[in-house]
């Protein structure tokens, strides 16, 4: 019986690191976009898609980041699809006529200047990332 506690209490602990090692993630747009705090359905609806315009109705434009772990960790804590799903559903967007796929940039300094340049994106980075230009979206 202490076996099987000490069992429980040590899964329980590797679930809670496991859980830390996922990196945080800021949600950053262009300084004209007027929104600065947005509900997680609402993070989820504009990177599927279904939200095209903000509060100002200016046209949303989606850009996400090539890094594996930084992308991986916003689509599985705000769009709750994989990397995998989230790519087929852009092409199938695509194909549809429904969308066009975000574009993506392999470093966060070019994603930020990008994001910083371009009316009405928003996008995300690694939380420990200054941001620079860009506002950030508190979500809540």
């Amino acid at each position: 019986m202490k076996n099987m506690s000490v069992f429980i209490v040590f899964v329980f602990l590797i679930l809670g690191v496991a859980e830390t090692v996922f990196a945080d993630v800021l949600i950053i747009a262009n300084k004209d976009v007027p929104d600065t705090t947005l509900s997680s359905d609402d993070v989820k609806k504009i990177f599927l898609g279904k939200n095209v315009q903000w509060s100002n109705n200016a046209h949303i434009i989606i850009v996400i980041s090539k890094n594996e772990d930084i992308h991986k960790d916003f689509l599985k804590r705000y769009v709750k699809r994989t990397a995998s799903q989230y790519k087929a559903y852009w092409r199938n967007m695509l194909f549809t006529g429904n969308g066009i796929e975000p574009r993506s940039f392999d470093s966060e300094e070019k994603l930020m200047e990008y994001v910083a340049n371009t009316p009405g994106v928003v996008s995300y980075i690694d939380s420990g990332t200054v941001p620079v230009n860009v506002n950030t979206i508190t979500v809540k």
